[in-house]
């Protein structure tokens, strides 16, 4: 008899966590911390075109042309803060900053759907996981809110909460991978990661993907062969919830 084996995945950014404060306004308060004196209105405006500019000439965080996500940031932040030169130690720390719960709060309907799907009887197993269109930043924010990794390296000289808003399998990251949604090969990629997980040959899998951007989840989900639900991470969970175990 085959196993009915149940793979959800979640997008990160705002399905999972959302930032606590405005971007501009966090960069803004750190960077004065720093000696930088800015106008929020100027960062939020020179963050939007730098972020564009970055993300057409180097897509994926510069993945393509051998560039760390480390580096492809730093040169969104100095190009943010232009013409002011900013002291070297900026860009590492908003780096550093924006890889915590300091910068994110956990949508607070995902550790009653984390909990949930993990003790669902509907499915002989369940698998989960996230797709994001990210770096490697996203399991230690994910780690930093309280929800365990398994699948990902650990993470040195921190401290890591014990999974108590619930627990991912894996997370599968454009910048690993080298495709970003909507493209199905980040898709393909996520599947072949939990097949990985799973040691029954004889499967029949539901595949689910859920998250708030209607092009790269939704539709890109739905385009993938998995069925695609478009939530923000606010409210529903029951509602959701069920929709995922349908």
């Amino acid at each position: 008899m085959r196993s009915r084996v149940l793979l959800v995945t979640f997008d990160a950014w705002k399905t999972l966590f959302t930032p606590r404060e405005a971007i501009p306004t966090q960069y803004t308060r750190i960077a004065r911390q720093y000696g930088v004196n800015v106008e929020e209105s100027d960062v939020e405006k020179n963050f939007k075109k730098a972020f564009k500019t970055l993300s057409e000439k180097f897509p994926n965080y510069g993945k393509d042309v051998g560039m760390k996500s480390e580096e492809w940031w730093t040169s969104v932040i100095r190009s943010t803060f232009s013409p002011t030169t900013p002291p070297p130690s900026l860009a590492p720390a908003l780096l550093s900053h924006f890889a915590t719960s300091s910068a994110y709060i956990l949508h607070t309907s995902v550790p009653f759907l984390l909990h949930s799907l993990r003790s669902n009887t509907m499915y002989s197993h369940t698998i989960i996981g996230v797709v994001s269109n990210s770096d490697s930043r996203v399991p230690l924010i994910l780690r930093d809110l309280g929800i365990t990794v398994r699948n990902y390296p650990p993470t040195h000289g921190r401290d890591i909460k014990a999974g108590e808003n619930g627990e991912i399998d894996f997370v599968t990251l454009s910048y690993d991978i080298g495709f970003q949604k909507p493209d199905p090969r980040i898709f393909e990629a996520a599947f072949a990661e939990a097949k990985r997980l799973e040691e029954n040959d004889n499967i029949e899998w539901v595949k689910v993907h859920v998250g708030d951007d209607f092009e790269k989840d939704f539709q890109a989900a739905e385009k993938a062969g998995w069925r695609g639900i478009l939530w923000d991470g606010e409210g529903r969970p029951e509602e959701i919830l069920n929709e995922i175990l349908e």
